[in-house]
């Protein structure tokens, strides 16, 4: 050791020993040094002890920190602080109320949703640093503290346990996201969507809107309401529809179908579903006629029928993720 030696590195046992190899008369200023560190040290574990005699001990910085990182506010708990605890309690639940808010207005499209995502990592993680920087800095202040009932590990995995299983899920009910993902598992859309997509929909939009010619629809199978599909509405209400050789006529006026190049003849067994011709059908009040993009593949209306506007679950809105990296944030249309 130098005079430089840094002995707060050094354990109070490596100190003793150290003190135990040296020669006072040689060394006599590294000896005072080590004599005077190890007197420090029994001081320091003495006022440890005698804290922890009568109930009270001193804080953890790095536990008060971690605590408030995790759960705001409860490292200030840990500090012996319950007002300033429950202010953090009460930011954080109203931070979380305000995020939600935000996340159903921007979601909406792909550059909104990027935008919450950020916006909703950034101010969380900023808050969390804030309130855990808080803690730790009171932490390290703190010489002594009287512990209270509220002290106690069980009273923090409380609150933890608390906050995730009780207080954020009901926020969410409170204020659900209006937002529901699906991926898409087979060809039947190609080549809007392909597979292995995954889609941001809005489950909201049919509630307020009637579906129109052209929409791509998420529904209820009518023949597996365990089964959720996607197809394009092709024809409206009151409507009557009819394919001839591969061609979609709707009131008697041939349809302009991009993806028609896709259909080939396909046998279909039920009154709905010939091979390349099909109809006329009028489609009643209430329900719209689907077809899946590739009409090759797939079921679709052509074999079950009308579909019943009731059974419609989402509006498909973009791609959010894709196996083709550049279709991430395409629009569905």
């Amino acid at each position: 050791m130098d005079e430089t030696t840094d002995y707060a590195t050094y354990t109070l046992e490596q100190l003793e020993h150290a003190l135990r190899h040296t020669d006072e008369e040689r060394y006599p200023d590294y000896f005072r040094q080590i004599a005077d560190e190890i007197e420090k040290r029994r001081k320091e574990l003495s006022v440890k002890e005698a804290l922890e005699a009568r109930g009270a001990k001193m804080r953890n910085p790095r536990l008060a920190f971690l605590l408030s990182f995790v759960c705001q506010g409860l490292g200030q708990l840990y500090n012996g602080q319950p007002k300033r605890a429950m202010v953090f309690f009460s930011l954080e639940i109203i931070l979380s109320a305000i995020v939600l808010v935000l996340l159903n207005t921007m979601f909406g499209s792909f550059p909104g949703a990027v935008a919450a995502f950020a916006f909703f990592v950034s101010v969380v993680l900023a808050f969390a640093v804030l309130v855990a920087a808080d803690a730790y800095k009171v932490a390290s202040k703190i010489r002594e503290l009287e512990l209270r009932r509220y002290n106690r590990w069980y009273v923090y995995v409380s609150i933890i346990l608390a906050f995730t299983y009780l207080i954020h899920p009901s926020l969410r009910q409170l204020i659900p996201i209006g937002f529901r993902s699906y991926s898409i598992p087979s060809s039947t859309m190609e080549p809007t969507l392909l597979v292995g997509d995954y889609l941001v929909s809005d489950p909201r939009y049919y509630r307020s809107h009637k579906p129109q010619r052209g929409d791509v629809v998420i529904f209820t199978y009518p023949l597996d309401r365990t089964k959720v599909l996607i197809r394009r509405v092709i024809a409206l209400e009151g409507e009557s529809i009819e394919i001839r050789d591969k061609q979609i006529y709707v009131d008697g006026r041939k349809i302009e179908d991009r993806f028609a190049a896709r259909r080939e003849s396909t046998a279909m067994a039920s009154d709905f579903s010939p091979d390349d011709s099909m109809g006329p059908v009028l489609i009643p009040s209430g329900f719209v006629f689907v077809l899946g993009d590739n009409k090759a593949l797939g079921l679709d209306s052509r074999s079950w029928g009308p579909l019943d506007v009731r059974d419609t679950i989402a509006k498909p809105l973009y791609v959010y993720w894709a196996k083709d990296k550049s279709r991430i944030g395409t629009d569905i249309r």
